[in-house]
């Protein structure tokens, strides 16, 4: 399920980068389309297989996947289509794989689960892959042209994805013991919640509600939300909930891989040896990770 997601989400990053492109998309519209179709989507399989809410669910249970939804959905997704629009997907993709990091810290500081000296070295390595990648590098503009990668940009995908690593750790508890579609539903719902409470009082928010609306650009848009917020939410919440939060975050972080190939082969974005040599170097600190988890 982890190394599923990875390639999902991949293809589902480019799609939504095309489709930010043609439809001049921000990314709170980004993120409402994507969390309300798979809302839609995930309350249609739950009804299916026969399932519904969780009435028994100890409150506790609830206020993590609450507040795990807030974070790790509304807020987080938001920061990663505006880091997308910034630097490319690409260089957004290297700079998420903080978030392997943060979700072993958070795992073992508030999970208890294992950490050891190889564990350390794999998350120095990830994070110097990323500094070496990403250092005084270029991306190319739809135009052609050469432009230095913001640091805005990269600034804001690394906080995009430390908390999505914290909102994935607060949920790991609740998710053990929840059925994973129900679960994941209500932690959308809730990463809905909070969008809308950012989005309503802004003045631009009949465009942004807009997005809600048939439109040419759902044609990128809805196969890009369906891989990216239905399948790959499922296979990353199931990764999350059959095993460990570390091992499933380092699987996860192939995504860096594939999103480097795809954004080169089908958005034309730099693949330089510098980014080949920065993500090789994050993925085997990724590795070493996974061995040293056993």
């Amino acid at each position: 399920m982890a190394l599923g997601c990875a390639l999902t989400w991949a293809a589902s990053v480019i799609l939504f980068k095309r489709a930010e492109v043609q439809g001049h998309l921000s990314p709170h519209a980004l993120n409402l389309f994507k969390n309300c179709l798979a809302i839609a989507l995930l309350a249609a399989t739950l009804a299916l297989s026969g399932g519904g809410p969780d009435l028994e669910r100890p409150p506790g249970d609830w206020l993590r996947l609450i507040v795990s939804g807030a974070v790790g959905i509304g807020l987080a997704d938001t920061l990663y289509f505006a880091a997308l629009r910034r630097i490319g997907a690409g260089p957004l993709a290297l700079s998420e794989t903080i978030y392997s990091p943060v979700v072993v810290i958070l795992s073992v500081t508030l999970l208890g689960e294992a950490f050891g000296a190889m564990m350390a070295l794999g998350g120095a390595m990830v994070l110097g892959g990323v500094a070496l990648a990403l250092w005084r590098s270029e991306r190319r503009e739809p135009g052609g042209a050469l432009t230095r990668i913001s640091p805005a940009g990269v600034g804001l995908g690394l906080l995009a994805g430390t908390l999505m690593a914290t909102g994935v750790v607060i949920a790991k508890p609740a998710l053990a013991r929840s059925g994973l579609i129900e679960a994941t539903l209500v932690r959308l719902i809730a990463g809905v919640a909070i969008q809308l409470v950012w989005i309503l009082p802004r003045p631009d928010r009949l465009a942004i509600l807009g997005i809600l609306r048939p439109q040419p650009v759902w044609r990128t848009l809805l196969p890009a939300s369906f891989m990216g917020a239905y399948v790959a939410m499922l296979l990353w919440m199931g990764g999350m909930k059959y095993t460990d939060a570390s091992v499933a975050s380092i699987l996860n972080q192939l995504t860096v891989v594939f999103t480097l190939l795809m954004a080169h082969v089908f958005l034309g974005e730099l693949l330089t040896g510098r980014r080949l040599a920065g993500a090789f170097l994050a993925i085997s600190g990724a590795s070493l990770i996974v061995m040293a988890r056993g």
